[in-house]
């Protein structure tokens, strides 16, 4: 009886086994979409065309080349089976019954799980997406692509010759990989498959055979350690390798999706960007010399880049200082809603291997001199590459940030880094109590305030609210059906300051705007409120939000009563219903002055919408009940934001009624959010997009004006004009002045032209209609 003599060969579990179980499940439930409707690009010939189709040949490939080679390797291993069961233990294939055994029951098993894949996924390939003429919008989860798998169930004949003959093995397998290409290129040539489905077959044929193989032949082998980096400069190489592949993916599909350029000069960008990142990644790391800190500091940025990739996939975030700037203003109620258990788990899971090679790898200590010598001698090399791949594709890197701006903010973890030293050092925080610019220090009440009768004007600062799916802008949906039956001056459109709290909120409420934005003058000058009360008036700021940004520094806060809000507040947010649970109304009110109420609610905040209405609200169906949006369709999550909207049309219209009947008031509400948001459009998601790039969604909103008949009569007000206003476009940078105009406040940083009430009052009628108040007043005294 003869015997396989075994060659001195190794098996790693964790390189050759957990290692593509990792990857297979990373590929099926996240994927590479951009890469893959890239890859479908340079197929597609327009009109529905695929480069496949002029080639008659090609379509029989698949269908029969690729069934037969496995139907026939299985064949033949259950003859040979049967030929040495014949011959028995004498016989001369008896030696390789257990490996036919393998071979046949191996390939069998391929074709089985990858063919049971295949029947329970979506059966669609790149020709069904509506780019190329197909239904579909967008690239789902990628399954196996079962005519691929017929030729990568072939490694195991990799395995069968692995020990025994090693080079013989190795070759096998390179047909098997060339032959899997080549069918793989032959179904995407004909816009049948993606890319990311071949490669989920590719590995998961590579798996089985891997798992069967140590399960049954590779029994007599050690598991042996997987190889880990004992150089440091290895070590950070291995990383930057890892960040660029899985932790840039925003960064590299944005540049992918580029319209306009051909696929030989969009790779050429890729290639050279890739480099030029990872050069640049490694000179700056590899000078870190001492190894206990290289490993801490790639963990954290690891962990952070991680992070990062997860809300640039799932919500299009884009890292920028404003952007850290409301991560630092954001509250733990807010937090909850996205860092959620499996946000942690993703986060963790795309990062897990890396963090592993890190932690685990032996790093072989070295005298202090030599590792740095060693760290700037490979420094230095690594920038004179940088330089030169900078110098060989300069041109289309320069065209790639003069067309794609916003891709300097999605090189990930530089992004962070740089983002939040600038938020730190350079940029003033919203929140942060300081001594500010008195900007006015005499400003003075109108002639409009001589007179008895006084008024509560209440100034709403809606959150989140989009201009798109505003029912009084034109929307399909009546979201406004409330707000539609009152006398509001609805204006058309409005232009927030920017596109998040932090940045909208402060820049509302100041004389500087958006026009000429300075962020850090925003924040060291007073805002309008306490102009507003060193003129005379009563201000108050009621907040439903993570705070008033330091608008309200200087007057009087307001605190929502929880226990007169009843139900309206449960699980640390209240609904914006309870903003007047518990105002002591004759506290604030002065019946012969005036009263500036401020509410900021929390009205659209995602991304859970539906926490933002009673469940009585809930119109539109099904709606999304889920914090993590990519979990519901796009249609659930449109239908839970026009719930939220809904349920503050309820809220805004319960204002109007409640101030229309003080009678012995001049009432008004002016009503504006702070910013918008998009809904999936264009794979975006929640706001704070850099202004460069932020879509219309996030940079339109609602604003109207609602005024009692006696406070129209108080400004001499033409409704006629005052709707002719309305009906043009608006802005942020409007309110400062509009509202002293509204409050008749004079004060030397008013400016006419953007206050767009001023056309339509009238100064003598307004004087007139005080002065015969004053009559009556003394009238009705007198008798």
């Amino acid at each position: 009886m003869r015997k396989i003599v075994y060659e001195s060969t190794e098996f790693y579990d964790s390189l050759l086994i957990v290692g593509p179980l990792w990857f297979l499940a990373y590929i099926v439930f996240s994927g590479f979409p951009d890469l893959d409707q890239f890859v479908a690009g340079a197929f597609y010939q327009g009109r529905e065309r695929w480069v496949g189709n002029h080639l008659s040949f090609l379509n029989a490939v698949p269908e029969w080349g690729g069934w037969l080679i496995p139907l026939m390797a299985v064949s033949i291993a259950l003859v040979f089976y049967a030929v040495s069961l014949w011959q028995g233990d004498a016989g001369k294939s008896y030696v390789w019954r257990n490996h036919l055994l393998y071979l046949a029951g191996t390939v069998s098993a391929c074709i089985f799980v990858v063919g049971l894949c295949r029947y329970f996924s979506p059966g669609y390939g790149p020709s069904d997406l509506t780019v190329y003429g197909g239904v579909l919008s967008g690239i789902g989860r990628c399954f196996p692509d079962s005519h691929a798998g017929t030729v990568f169930c072939l490694f195991a004949l990799y395995f069968v010759f692995r020990d025994t003959y090693p080079r013989l093995a190795r070759l096998v397998l390179s047909v098997v990989l060339f032959s899997g290409v080549l069918y793989t290129l032959t179904e995407m040539a004909r816009g049948e498959q993606f890319l990311s489905q071949s490669l989920a077959t590719l590995v998961m044929d590579w798996s089985l055979c891997a798992v069967l193989y140590r399960l049954s032949l590779g029994r007599i082998l050690g598991a042996k350690p997987l190889p880990l980096p004992r150089h440091q400069a290895m070590l950070v190489a291995v990383t930057v390798v890892y960040w660029l592949i899985f932790f840039n993916r925003a960064l590299f599909g944005q540049i992918l999706s580029q319209r306009g350029l051909g696929t030989l000069d969009i790779l050429v960008q890729a290639t050279g960007v890739f480099m030029l990142l990872g050069l640049g990644f490694f000179t700056v790391l590899n000078l870190v010399v001492f190894p206990k800190v290289l490993k801490a500091v790639l963990v954290v940025l690891t962990l952070t880049a991680a992070t990062v990739n997860y809300f640039s996939l799932h919500y299009g975030v884009v890292v920028n200082s404003n952007m850290i700037n409301n991560v630092f203003a954001t509250d733990i109620a807010e937090a909850g809603e996205l860092l959620n258990f499996s946000m942690c788990v993703e986060v963790l899971f795309s990062a897990l291997p890396l963090l592993f090679i890190i932690i685990q790898s032996p790093v072989v200590p070295q005298k202090f001199m030599k590792r740095l010598q060693w760290a700037a001698g490979l420094s230095v090399l690594s920038l004179s590459l940088g330089g030169m791949v900078l110098f060989a594709s300069f041109q289309g890197l320069a065209s790639l940030v003069r067309g794609e701006p916003v891709v300097r903010h999605m090189i990930t973890p530089l992004n962070v880094v740089s983002a939040t030293v600038k938020a730190m050092l350079a940029d003033a925080r919203a929140g942060e109590a300081r001594a500010r610019t008195v900007i006015d220090d005499r400003p003075e009440l109108g002639p409009t305030w001589r007179q008895p009768r006084g008024s509560l004007t209440v100034v709403v600062v809606g959150e989140t609210a989009r201009l798109a799916n505003w029912g009084l802008a034109g929307y399909e949906r009546n979201t406004t059906p409330g707000l539609s039956k009152r006398n509001v001056y609805a204006f058309r459109e409005t232009v927030s300051c920017g596109t998040s709290t932090d940045v909208s909120l402060p820049c509302m409420f100041s004389r500087v705007g958006r026009a000429n934005y300075d962020r850090k003058r925003i924040l060291e000058e007073e805002s309008l409120l306490p102009v507003l009360q060193r003129a005379g008036l009563r201000v108050f700021w009621q907040d439903n939000q993570s705070g008033c940004k330091g608008v309200c520094d200087g007057v009087t806060e307001l605190k929502i009563n929880r226990d007169m809000a009843g139900k309206l507040c449960k699980n640390g947010h209240c609904f914006d219903g309870a903003l007047l649970a518990g105002l002591d109304t004759h506290a604030i009110l002065n019946p012969h002055g005036g009263t500036v109420l401020f509410l900021h609610q929390l009205g659209n905040h995602g991304p859970g919408y539906f926490r933002r209405y009673p469940r009585d609200f809930e119109v539109f169906k099904p709606a999304c009940r889920d914090d993590k949006l990519q979990n519901c369709s796009r249609e659930e999550i449109v239908n839970a934001y026009d719930n939220a909207i809904l349920y503050t049309d309820y809220v805004l219209s319960g204002l109007i009624d409640w101030l229309a009947g003080m009678h012995d008031l001049d009432t008004a509400l002016l009503y504006v959010s702070d910013h918008g948001e998009s809904l999936g459009e264009n794979n975006l998601f929640l706001h704070g997009a850099p202004l460069v790039i932020a879509p219309i969604e996030q940079t339109r909103v609602p604003m109207f004006l609602w005024l009692s008949a006696g406070y129209r009569e108080r400004l001499g007000l033409d409704d006629a004009c005052m709707r002719e206003v309305a009906s043009r476009s608006a802005s942020h940078d409007m309110l400062y002045s509009s509202l002293m105009g509204i409050l008749d406040v004079k004060s030397s940083t008013y400016e006419g032209k953007l206050d767009f009430t001023r056309a339509c009052r009238n100064p003598d009628l307004a004087l007139k209609v005080a002065g015969t108040r004053v009559s009556s007043g003394l009238k009705s005294r007198n008798e």
